[in-house]
């Protein structure tokens, strides 16, 4: 189905999304982040499917810290 309003693509981009944030979501399980993965390949997002997360995000997570806080 192709729409030419833009929704269609619309829709693309925020399945996209749903799936990184799977791979950042420290609950969800390993077959989510697997099939996450693999759609993101699918689609040719590569960096993405490797690298969703920084290192310090990995160490915060892995170590129970709390994200810094941001001034605004």
């Amino acid at each position: 189905m192709t729409r030419t309003d833009g929704v269609h693509k619309k829709d693309k981009d925020r399945r996209v999304a749903g799936w990184k944030a799977a791979l950042n979501n420290p609950n969800t399980t390993a077959e989510g982040r697997s099939h996450a993965r693999k759609n993101l390949l699918m689609r040719g997002h590569f960096k993405d499917a490797f690298f969703s997360s920084s290192f310090d995000t990995k160490f915060r997570r892995a170590f129970g810290l709390r994200a810094k806080k941001h001034k605004h």
